[in-house]
Order: structure tokens, then sequence, then C-alpha cells
């Protein structure tokens, strides 16, 4: 496997996991104003949401934004992804659907990885996490991917998830999905 290969593999899995908590060193003038406008891009995103602030959601995302999240179906007992889009996401904003008080938000963001005009990012927040992709695209950071999920004051969707059990499956699952979009073989 090439290194370019493992190291798309780790950052898969690395965002699938939130395992990385924090950016990594950023010792250049650039690299520190894009975190900053990466870190801006995010709070622009979960605070336009939750004040209704149409406005500042806009500066976040991308028009062809995709979100995501897994939804159980107890009629059948499997699991669909319900999905939101740009206009969706931004009628939700309009109509204050997620107007929450400041105090009772509980926002921290955690930029998880920068690599050129691409970066990962943990949004947790009273109500939802989120597991966001930026691009900056002309110049301006935006929001393209979101996989969220409830926040810590909903039940766990998953009982008793053993992330270090799950390792070998989510690895072969990012592996079997490299070597699709590469053509390369993968091995057991």
């Amino acid at each position: 496997m090439t290194d370019l290969l493992k190291k798309i593999c780790i950052a898969i899995i690395a965002l699938l996991l939130g395992a990385l908590g924090s950016a990594r060193g950023q010792d250049n003038t650039a690299s520190q104003e894009d975190s900053a406008a990466i870190l801006q891009t995010a709070l622009n995103y979960i605070d336009g949401y939750y004040s209704g602030d149409a406005a500042r959601m806009e500066k976040a995302i991308h028009p062809d934004l995709n979100k995501a999240t897994p939804r159980d179906l107890p009629q059948t007992g499997r699991t669909t992804l319900a999905y939101t889009t740009y206009s969706g996401l931004m009628e939700f904003t309009r109509a204050k659907v997620g107007l929450l008080d400041d105090t009772a938000r509980h926002v921290k963001v955690s930029i998880l990885d920068i690599e050129m005009d691409v970066s990962n990012v943990k949004i947790t927040s009273a109500k939802f996490i989120d597991y966001v992709q930026e691009v900056r695209i002309d110049g301006e950071w935006k929001i393209v991917n979101v996989i969220f999920t409830s926040g810590s004051e909903a039940p766990p969707r998953l009982k008793d998830f053993d992330t270090e059990a799950e390792m070998a499956a989510i690895e072969k699952t990012a592996m079997n999905y490299l070597a699709g979009t590469t053509g390369a073989t993968q091995h057991a």
C-alpha cells in the first residue's frame, strides 16, 4: 500500500472516530490564519443555527452542502441516512428551529486536521456532535460535508459501542473504500 493511501486511511479513521482532538501545531502565519478562518466558519455554522441567524449560516456553508445523520427505523429495525441540503439548513435556520440560548449551547470546536485546502472539524454542542469537512474555495473556508449525531443530552444511539473492538472493522471498511476509489487491490 502506498504512503498516500495509508495517510488517507488514517484521516478517514480519525474522522469516523473523532480520535484526533486538536489541531496540529501551526508554525507559519498562513496556517494560523487558516486555523482562525476554519474555526470561525465552524462557529458561524453552529451559532448561526442556534441563534437563527441565516446570514451567519450562509457565510459558513457551501451551496453544494451535504449533511447526513443515521436514523433508526423501529418499523423495520434498519438504519437509514437522513439528509439535509443547503436550502433545507438555511430554511431551518430562518425558521429558528434550533433556537437555543448562548448559555445552553456548550459549543466546543476542535480542528482535527488541515491538509492544504481541506480540513476536518469536530463540533460538540448540547444537541449535536457534528463532524464537518471544510474546503477553501476562492479564498474562503466553506462547509461542504457534515455527518452528525445527537449531542450529550440525548441517549446514545448505539448501546455499549466499543471503539477498540470495532477498530479492525472500521480500518477494513476504510481500506476497501480506498481500494474501490483508486482501483487498487484490497487484501483481506
